[in-house]
């Protein structure tokens, strides 16, 4: 496991945002230099899949640079939506480039975004694991 960016603020946005409005050109250098190292881990590693927060994963400024485990760059993504007490968790399965290779890849909620019931993340840990063994199988 390997955080993408490593940071001190508050969440990822934050960190885009100060970032952006005190030296955009340091940003992007800064999102490339993470997306390259990132590239290594997984080439070197080969995991069976990537499991990506939507906070990374949906981030505009993530997407405009080209970073490969955004949601937009990725291939083949699939929604899936499985109702809870608490309200509807959405996560999507897709495939991303790290270099030479194709990875499976998961994009979800952070798990600290999560406010959930026992029984809700019994479910949700069960319904989650039902769907990537099956997206391991189809890509695998």
């Amino acid at each position: 496991m390997a955080n993408f960016i490593p940071w001190g603020s508050q969440n990822m946005e934050t960190l885009i945002t100060q970032l952006t409005e005190a030296n955009r050109p340091l940003l992007i250098r800064m999102l490339e230099f993470a997306d390259y190292l990132n590239v290594a881990i997984v080439q070197a590693l080969r995991p069976r899949l990537v499991l990506v927060p939507f906070s990374l994963a949906r981030n505009r400024q993530v997407a405009t640079a080209g970073i490969g485990l955004s949601l937009k760059l990725a291939t083949d993504a699939r929604k899936y939506a499985i109702p809870l007490p608490e309200g509807t968790f959405n996560f999507f399965t897709a495939t991303c480039q790290r270099g030479t290779l194709q990875v499976r890849t998961a994009f979800v909620r952070h798990p600290s975004a999560l406010r959930l019931s026992i029984e809700s993340k019994k479910r949700l840990v069960a319904e989650v694991a039902r769907v990537l063994q099956g997206f391991q199988r189809e890509t695998g």
